[in-house]
């Protein structure tokens, strides 16, 4: 039987939309650092699913950085085009 707490709990797919939604931007390292989120690909795959079929979408950009050892590597960073309180705000002001 479920408590009232596991009923109330975000998925993973809320958190990283809230986040976005306040921040704009989330990398997976942000992910991990705030949500220990270790798919954030995955998370925004189907989060960007969902908002597609309601007017949003998510942008990803891939970024080109060095790590700690000077070597260069590649991340993505997705960013929040159109939320969807945008959509319910251009829904309702007619």
């Amino acid at each position: 039987m479920e408590t009232k707490e596991e009923r109330t709990r975000e998925t993973q797919g809320q958190k990283v939309l809230r986040y976005l939604e306040t921040y704009q931007t989330i990398t997976p390292h942000e992910a991990l650092q705030n949500f220990a989120i270790m798919r954030l690909a995955s998370v925004v795959f189907v989060l960007k699913q969902d908002l597609e079929r309601k007017g949003g979408t998510i942008e990803t950009t891939l970024v080109k950085s060095r790590n700690k050892f000077n070597e260069p590597v590649v991340y993505a960073s997705y960013r929040l085009v159109k939320s969807l309180q945008t959509l319910e705000e251009d829904v309702f002001s007619f």
